[in-house]
């Protein structure tokens, strides 16, 4: 019995898990941390998913409605790479990753690639969505299956508020 619950275990061993694993960032974290903070509209000017590395990525040019913090742009456009996507019949989903859905207004987090192009910071945490189309509308950030353990982080609950905040974090010394 003792031999067998050892093989066991040394088979087990061997194993390899895949898992993303994020933690989750406060707001005045992900907002020091961007090289860039801006409302972006989601309607792509262009969006390809390709390989790259061995794993499908899909690249999105957006237009910049306004930047809150990081380098001026040289145009008022974007590009977004985020995890996951289609090429021919292979699909590829990344949980924990971004998503940027497509008509959308956004408040984004971005890290800038030695590439040249922009990661949301964070994975899914570098993108806010704005809720409704009113002159303050609310905005929400939240994973697409629930917060990890139900966890709650006190957040914005409207764009100028959001707004603020991020400009303060990015002030603090």
């Amino acid at each position: 019995m003792r031999l067998l619950a050892f093989v066991l275990l040394l088979s087990l061993a061997g194993a390899t898990a895949l898992a993303t694993a994020v933690r989750i960032a406060p707001l005045d974290e992900l907002a020091r941390d961007a090289d860039l903070v801006a409302l972006v509209s989601s309607t792509p000017l262009s969006e390809e998913s390709h390989w790259e590395g061995g794993r499908i990525v899909t690249s999105v040019e957006l237009e910049v409605e306004e930047v809150w913090g990081g380098a001026a742009l040289t145009r008022p456009t974007i590009r977004v790479v985020t995890l996951g996507g289609q090429v021919g019949e292979f699909a590829q989903r990344v949980d924990g990753a971004a998503v940027l859905p497509t008509g959308e207004r956004l408040v984004t987090f971005l890290a800038r690639g030695d590439d040249g192009r922009y990661y949301p910071q964070g994975m899914w945490q570098g993108v806010w969505l704005l809720v409704d189309d009113g002159p303050d509308p609310i905005v929400a950030r939240a994973h697409p299956y629930g917060l990890p353990g139900g966890a709650a982080l006190r957040m914005p609950e409207r764009l100028s508020d959001l707004k603020l905040a991020v400009q303060e974090a990015r002030h603090a010394p």
